[in-house]
């Protein structure tokens, strides 16, 4: 079977596959380009994003540390300082160390 031999009806379909076939090859070939950057696109925004969340929940934490730490400093030298007179009074005897009635003479 040669070319000049084939119909003019399958002429028509071989030639409209022949211009359809690289339309959707670029299609296809266009559409995986763009999603590519696209998804390259969101992941560095994600990224950054996150940074930012994690860089600002650092700075959070830091300063909540910060205002916590000033006030309970002096409450838990307090405590340590009076459990320590406790201790040294007992002996070291740990069993004989009343604990709930430590902790009502520090919270008063």
């Amino acid at each position: 079977m040669k070319l000049k031999d084939i119909s003019i009806h399958y002429s028509a379909i071989l030639v409209m596959i022949l211009i359809i076939i690289p339309i959707l090859i670029f299609t296809f070939v266009s559409n995986y380009i763009n999603l590519k950057n696209d998804i390259l696109k969101n992941t560095e925004i994600a990224v950054n994003q996150s940074r930012g969340f994690v860089l600002s929940s650092i700075k959070n934490t830091e300063k909540t540390y910060e205002f916590v730490s000033g006030y309970y400093d002096q409450v838990m030298i307090e405590g340590l300082t009076f459990f320590h007179s406790e201790y040294e009074k007992h002996r070291g005897d740990l069993s004989q160390i009343k604990m709930q009635q430590m902790k009502k003479n520090i919270t008063t």
